[in-house]
């Protein structure tokens, strides 16, 4: 139980400042025009995207321990697992 509580509440203050984070990629992405440039904030917010799925999976982890949520095993293309870790690796 200290473990899921653990990593429940680990999830939940890790995800503020991912937060804030986000609001400031947003708020500097609105003021950058020089296209290199535009091109590094694509990237921080496909960062900061991509830790926001890890911090969901930490907490689904949780959750999983606690007993609170039921895995649903399914058949998926494994392509589109690697799609959606490409940009995450591909810096």
């Amino acid at each position: 139980r200290a473990k899921s509580a653990f990593l429940a509440a680990a999830s939940h203050e890790l995800r503020q400042p991912l937060h804030a984070m986000a609001l400031f990629i947003n708020a500097l992405g609105r003021r950058v025009k020089d296209p290199e440039a535009v091109e590094i904030v694509g990237h921080l917010r496909t960062a900061v995207e991509s830790m926001r799925h890890m911090f969901g999976a930490l907490l689904d982890i949780s959750k999983l321990d606690a007993g609170a949520l039921t895995p649903a095993p399914k058949d998926f293309p494994v392509s589109e697992l690697f799609g959606q870790l490409r940009p995450g690796f591909a810096a």
